[in-house]
């Protein structure tokens, strides 16, 4: 079995012209953003996506071969998901989208930090993250290439 990629925006400039520079994927967070909740909801359930509760976010689970996206779709529209195992887990952006985009197919990326927030409107160079395979031990996500 293959390790899990992902792309993280690295590089990028927010709304506000300010670009921004990551030198870690860990404390920060990038949401999705969809005008359509319950489309958005309804299509993941059909592509076997888990409920796991519902408050007034739902948290939905997947199984994708050894990993697990979670997923939370806030009230508002923004959206989170995380590709992991147990309690170690890395934001994704693109996987997610791509679980949806057959109901909504426009990519809205908000990025989240302690000290910073906005819309991102450019991405100039990404973090190319590998998720080793759950059974191997350490569980760590590796960078492979900035």
């Amino acid at each position: 079995m293959k390790n899990y990629k992902i792309n993280l925006p690295r590089i990028f400039k927010l709304a506000n012209n300010e670009i921004i520079e990551l030198e870690s994927i860990y404390d920060v967070t990038f949401y999705l953003h969809t005008p359509n909740i319950k489309s958005v909801y309804n299509h993941m359930i059909t592509k076997g996506f888990v409920l796991i509760s519902y408050d007034e976010d739902y948290r939905l689970r997947k199984n994708i071969k050894e990993w697990i996206m979670n997923v939370i779709i806030h009230k508002d529209g923004f959206m989170e998901g995380y590709i992991g195992i147990d309690s170690k887990r890395v934001n994704t952006i693109y996987d997610l989208f791509d679980q949806y985009r057959d109901v909504y197919n426009s990519l809205h990326i908000y990025y989240k930090s302690f000290s910073q927030h906005g819309w991102i409107v450019e991405i100039m160079r990404y973090f190319r993250i590998e998720l080793p395979q759950p059974h191997l031990t350490p569980w760590q996500p590796t960078i492979i290439k900035i």
